[in-house]
């Protein structure tokens, strides 16, 4: 069976979604680089240990309302920087950049 391709984000109370959001529009504050990858968005954001943490968190949450995107963090060898992707199947990729740029624009 198919997977549904669809954001669920009933999965949040109302706090949880804008904690979410908020998340979203921190990481993206602090992105150095954005790169297209095939079917993966690439975020590079320099590496401090909350910043870290805030996108292990924010993996998680974005996997409970939308579970057919995949995430990688990858850390660098010089700890200088890591890298967010996500992966999103070529139907969901509208979905994955309108979020990015509605995050940007502060308006999810």
């Amino acid at each position: 069976m198919k997977e549904s391709i669809a954001c669920d984000m009933t999965v949040f109370d109302p706090n949880e979604r804008e904690a979410h959001a908020a998340l979203l529009r921190k990481l993206l504050s602090r992105v150095l680089t954005r790169e297209v990858r095939g079917t993966k968005r690439a975020l590079k954001l320099p590496y401090e240990r909350e910043l870290f943490v805030d996108a292990a968190v924010w993996i998680a949450d974005e996997s409970r309302c939308c579970p057919f995107f995949g995430f990688e963090l990858r850390v660098e060898p010089a700890n200088d920087f890591f890298w967010l992707e996500i992966d999103a199947p070529p139907e969901a990729q509208g979905i994955i950049d309108a979020g990015l740029a509605a995050a940007r624009a502060g308006t999810t």
